[in-house]
């Protein structure tokens, strides 16, 4: 049996960041680790270490990206960067090597609550003034993170928003 889990509920909350948080995505992987299945598919997931999360079954993870960034080239312009919509870059640095970029921006930012951000608190990490950004992401929930980033990108001088999430 494998399960090919779609969505991978909870996999935000993977780690302990806060006192008295629960790992939700621990007890949840754990009720389906043991579910009887024999292997899991997962598909582009939120925290790639919770992918050990289920052990003892066999996992493979697959990327969006194979089938993502020959659309992408072709939609780009020659003056486009990738972008990262949280401090946490490494699918946004995987994209823009995929592309052929040499570089990519992260957009920092705090948060008042899940989904909600404080719009006076985003720092852009690099140039975006006359390029088109491309931001990369997994998930997209409210939306909220990511108007506040695009808006951020234009009042820096960004020329085309694109966003793009599996």
């Amino acid at each position: 049996i494998t399960l090919v889990p779609t969505y991978l509920g909870y996999n935000r909350q993977d780690r302990k960041d806060r006192p008295r948080v629960a790992t939700s995505a621990r007890v949840i992987i754990d009720f389906l680790a043991h579910s009887g299945a024999d292997r899991a598919l997962l598909f582009d997931v939120h925290s790639e270490p919770t992918a050990g999360f289920f052990h003892p079954l066999m996992v493979d993870h697959l990327y969006a990206s194979l089938i993502a960034v020959p659309y992408l080239k072709s939609v780009l312009s020659e003056s486009s960067i990738v972008a990262s919509p949280d401090k946490n870059a490494v699918r946004a640095e995987a994209y823009a090597t995929r592309l052929g970029h040499d570089d990519f921006v992260v957009f920092s930012k705090s948060r008042s609550a899940p989904g909600e951000v404080k719009r006076d608190s985003i720092k852009i990490i690099g140039s975006v003034e006359g390029k088109d950004v491309l931001f990369v992401d997994d998930i997209i929930d409210s939306g909220g993170t990511m108007i506040a980033d695009a808006e951020a990108a234009k009042e820096a001088g960004a020329k085309k928003i694109f966003c793009y999430a599996t």
